[in-house]
């Protein structure tokens, strides 16, 4: 048994479901997307991205690559939600749109980083 791989694979997972977590339920309920939660799934997914750095794998390199795409999408949800939704005169419904949308795309970013896990494990123990 590889406790590392098993970590690893924990972290890629639970920030897949944290992500669901955030994105579930009706935009247009303030209470369903709860700030708290966002800061869970942003600090998840980049505790993801730190665990893949150093895989020079084709397979690590691609996880690697979805993980940032998924922190960026998130940190721009989190400038949004934090920043620019003042500066802008943004309502705190188009804000948590926004915030959503950026969350989706993580969401997908994670969604292809565990079916490459997924399939990495499936081909190794074959």
């Amino acid at each position: 048994m590889n406790n590392q791989s098993i970590l690893f694979n924990s972290i890629i997972i639970f920030a897949l479901t944290l992500n669901v977590g955030f994105v579930y339920g009706d935009p247009d309920v303030l209470s369903l997307h709860h700030h708290y939660d966002y800061y869970a799934v942003v600090v998840m997914n980049i505790l993801a991205m730190i665990m893949k750095f150093g895989d020079e794998s084709a397979q690590g390199q691609m996880l690697l690559s979805t993980s940032i795409v998924a922190v960026i999408q998130l940190l721009i949800g989190t400038f949004v939600w934090s920043v620019a939704g003042e500066s802008f005169n943004l309502t705190e419904l188009e804000i948590i749109h926004i915030v959503i949308g950026m969350s989706i795309g993580a969401l997908v970013a994670n969604l292809i980083s565990v079916t490459v896990v997924i399939s990495k494990t499936l081909k190794s123990n074959y």
